[in-house]
């Protein structure tokens, strides 16, 4: 119940973040979902021992400036220019500037903020569902921000928007968060190879195919 849940800020210019609880997650895909890489995990059950605390919002451009204009932050290329909302998410950002940004919030507020790993993220993001999306097994162009023009089984299609939107467009999962699924990519703490030259990114954005916010 995202009520139940703790909801709290750091300092005056920190992102709202949820307080996760530690419980059992549901990690990977089943052999027989549609969309699924030969570079997936088999579904397996995992049990996160301790809680943790995820954004509540995609990092939004008020929130880089923010870090921007303290020094804290390089200036990125995002989609200010062709939509002034605050509330888009930054985008542009490399694993490089993700971590300035987190650095920069920890400094703000003297304490540490981590990129998520791997399992924290798709916990977050599965909410305790077991199903192919957190909201169910299909996906509908209310669900999220991605190329609604692709379908994913008999999902219904809508127009190709072709960019990010506020990063409170679409309805919460079941922990209180916001787009884990499509809008902008998101970093974490993962890596592909054992020197970590290549970083795993999660959640898929508003250019991808649907098979892949799954």
């Amino acid at each position: 119940d995202p009520a139940s849940m703790e909801r709290f800020y750091d300092c005056a210019n920190c992102p709202w973040m949820r307080a996760i609880p530690a419980g059992l997650a549901m990690i990977g895909s089943p052999l027989s979902e549609a969309g699924r890489g030969s570079d997936e995990p088999v579904r397996r059950e995992q049990r996160i021992d301790r809680g943790f605390a995820l954004g509540v919002y995609e990092v939004t451009v008020a929130e880089w400036a923010a870090c921007e204009r303290d020094g804290g932050c390089p200036k990125v290329s995002n989609w200010a220019k062709e939509n002034p909302n605050p509330l888009i998410p930054a985008a542009g950002i490399s694993h490089e500037d993700a971590r300035a940004f987190l650095g920069w919030l920890s400094a703000q507020s003297g304490r540490p903020y981590p990129l998520p790993t791997e399992v924290e993220s798709e916990y977050g993001s599965r909410a305790g569902a077991s199903t192919t999306f957190p909201w169910g097994d299909g996906i509908t162009p209310s669900d999220a921000n991605y190329d609604q023009s692709a379908r994913y089984g008999s999902s219904p299609t809508g127009p190709y928007r072709g960019y990010p939107e506020a990063v409170n467009a679409y309805p919460p999962n079941s922990f209180g968060l916001y787009q884990m699924q499509g809008n902008v990519w998101e970093w974490t703490a993962g890596c592909f190879v054992a020197a970590c030259r290549k970083q795993v990114v999660r959640g898929g954005s508003f250019d991808s195919v649907p098979g892949v916010l799954r």
